[in-house]
């Protein structure tokens, strides 16, 4: 009697494929809406000024004359150069687009605004080390974002005269789970007056009435994570082609394919530097 094994019946055996390609992951943008976007002015030339003015002073008059000097001030002015051209693109040839269940042009819209929307929030959490004015931590002694951090950190833009009711704080995910949410006071339902513990529900809530947003694209600095708390006057960026995208066909260069490809045109630049808090926090390996 034959007694047939998998190994003999190994041609006949049916393979069988998930007809479905799983989402790539992206980080989600959360610092662009919370800068000066001054794409308006972007729509000729390759450099966009922008200025901010000092603070004007007091002076005496002179009582028996009347007499006063006329003060002056200058306007600061930052320039914001539209010098990066980033690209993201996707090509199938005529014969996996035939063959395959899977066109990677299918999606591609949503999949390149995604994958943009990641680069900009990267590239603007990297002017960090432009904002030299106000710091809690070090890059080489980085701390645990407590309630100590909290409040130091909101000290130096509030005594400042920051406006509070504009400032957002970015956080890493060392800052939220390794740091503010260890403590009950800004975790648990009896302590926060919420309907439940936001260890249940994962709902994010203002700390000291300043929102807080979530990121894992903080920038690394040596030993931490460079966390801000920031006002939307700190950076701006300017857009001069806002994620364009081109689908094709590579036939007439001699190639049996085609695809998609999307574009973007952009420039940014820290704006007030004394506008933000550098956060160092302690790096999770």
């Amino acid at each position: 009697m034959a007694v047939y094994t998998a190994t003999e019946l190994n041609a006949t055996v049916q393979e069988k494929w998930w007809q479905q390609v799983d989402d790539a992951r992206y980080a989600k943008s959360v610092v662009l809406p919370h800068v000066m976007n001054v794409s308006k002015d972007a729509s000729f030339g390759d450099i966009v000024h922008l200025q901010y003015e000092s603070k004007l002073s007091t002076g005496d008059v002179t009582v028996a004359t009347g007499a006063f000097t006329a003060s002056t001030t200058t306007p600061s002015s930052v320039a914001v150069t539209i010098n990066q051209w980033k690209y993201i693109s996707n090509e199938i040839t005529d014969l996996a687009k035939e063959q395959s269940f899977y066109n990677p042009i299918s999606n591609f819209a949503d999949k390149a605004g995604k994958a943009l929307a990641e680069k900009y929030d990267t590239d603007l959490l990297a002017l960090y080390s432009a904002f030299t004015t106000y710091s809690y931590g070090t890059s080489a002694a980085p701390v645990v974002f407590d309630d100590t951090a909290l409040l130091v950190s909101m000290f130096k833009l509030v005594n400042n005269n920051i406006p509070k009711e504009d400032l957002v704080f970015i956080l890493s995910p060392e800052a939220t789970y390794r740091g503010i949410l260890t403590k009950p006071e800004f975790r648990d339902a009896e302590k926060t007056g919420l309907p439940a513990s936001v260890l249940t529900t994962n709902y994010r809530y203002k700390l000291l009435g300043i929102p807080a947003y979530e990121s894992t694209l903080c920038a690394t600095a040596d030993l931490a994570k460079a966390n801000l708390l920031m006002h939307p006057s700190a950076m701006a960026i300017a857009l001069q082609k806002k994620g364009v995208i081109k689908n094709y066909d590579a036939t007439p260069t001699g190639y049996l394919k085609s695809g998609a490809v999307a574009q973007s045109l952009y420039g940014l630049k820290e704006f007030r530097t004394d506008h933000a808090c550098v956060i160092y926090v302690r790096k999770e390996s």
